[in-house]
């Protein structure tokens, strides 16, 4: 015999109607009732950009329970060792109060180390308790650009430098510094006010006491919560009255015929502009089967080399190049001579 009823089951504020017999019934009401879990679905979050120190995020997020809103509960995020309660009160920052929209404004202290960080959101409800985590990257870098009226100049022209921070949002710490440099030497320095609108400008007037070669301008900032930005830019400084050619004579050869297989002495001169020995340069000749071949230095400005003539050369008049380049902190100085000898038979 079977004993018809409707039941009413109801969790969360949801309500099923049923028929059943005696006998299902009572094994519905010996079964445990199963819930759904609990979700946290944290809204509109872009783990990918990154934060400044400093800078703040709004955090919003919602609570369900099988996509229906729960109606009580306390959502915590939490990072860098602080966890905030996030509230749905309609003022800060969610559409109106208990509109299951849950928000807080999370602000990235001074001290956060830069790379990604767990940012942890906590939903705690009638003595459950659900946690997600999301990832938050904290990069304290300063955009910041440099650059030069010219990239070439000459001893005595101006360098005027412009420069600017493009994502500045707290207040810079100090001024900012300006330095130009040629190799290790620091060859002006200087402190001065960045607008935020207008960045800044500095000048600096080469002297002829300078030293000539590639020189680097470099512009760092500081905020006030430690971001930090720098950038380079890099430009050449020559002497326009000397220039940038070295003078090359050839000593030897002083004969000017050779037979196959005879060894033929190079030696070769080098200046500078001013008619200064220079050493340490690469001197190479270029002869016959048009090979480099490299002459040592044996003093200074001197360079050196014995060389012998293949004896499958065609015989005549044979032009030699000697090419000579010298680095001069960054700036390759050169210099060329042509001649020519002649071979002839044994």
């Amino acid at each position: 015999m079977y004993w018809w009823k409707p039941i009413v089951l109801i969790d969360e504020g949801i309500t099923v109607k049923i028929q059943t017999s005696f006998f299902f019934l009572v094994l519905i009401l010996l079964a445990p009732v199963v819930s759904a879990e609990l979700e946290i679905d944290v809204l509109d979050y872009n783990a990918d950009i990154p934060l400044k120190r400093g800078e703040t995020l709004f955090v919003t997020a919602t609570i369900e329970r099988d996509s229906i809103p729960v109606e009580s509960g306390l959502l915590f995020a939490e990072i860098f060792n602080d966890s905030k309660l996030l509230v749905d009160d309609g003022e800060n920052g969610d559409v109106s109060a208990d509109d299951n929209t849950y928000s807080r404004v999370i602000t990235i202290p001074t001290t956060a180390p830069a790379g990604n960080h767990d940012l942890i959101f906590t939903l705690k409800s009638k003595g459950e308790e659900v946690q997600i985590i999301k990832k938050l990257l904290v990069q304290p870098t300063l955009i910041v650009e440099i650059a030069t009226n010219e990239t070439d100049y000459s001893l005595g022209d101006p360098i005027v430098i412009t420069g600017k921070v493009l994502n500045q949002t707290g207040i810079l710490r100090k001024d900012a510094l300006v330095e130009i440099v040629q190799g290790q030497n620091t060859i002006f320095s200087q402190e001065l006010l960045s607008d935020p609108k207008t960045g800044f400008s500095a000048v600096y007037t080469t002297q002829k006491t300078d030293p000539q070669g590639i020189w680097t301008a470099r512009f760092s900032i500081t905020d006030e919560f430690d971001n930090t930005g720098i950038e380079t830019t890099s430009f050449s400084i020559i002497d326009a009255d000397i220039g940038t050619e070295l003078n090359v004579r050839v000593i030897e050869p002083k004969t000017e015929l050779f037979a196959r297989g005879e060894i033929a002495p190079f030696m070769v001169k080098v200046d500078s502009p001013t008619d200064l020995p220079v050493s340490g340069a690469l001197v190479t000749v270029a002869i016959l089967d048009k090979r480099a071949i490299v002459l040592e230095e044996i003093d200074p400005g001197i360079y050196s080399a014995s060389i012998q003539i293949p004896i499958d050369t065609e015989l005549g008049v044979q032009p030699f190049t000697i090419s000579v380049v010298k680095d001069v902190n960054g700036i390759n100085f050169f210099g060329e001579s042509v001649k020519s000898l002649g071979v002839q038979r044994i």
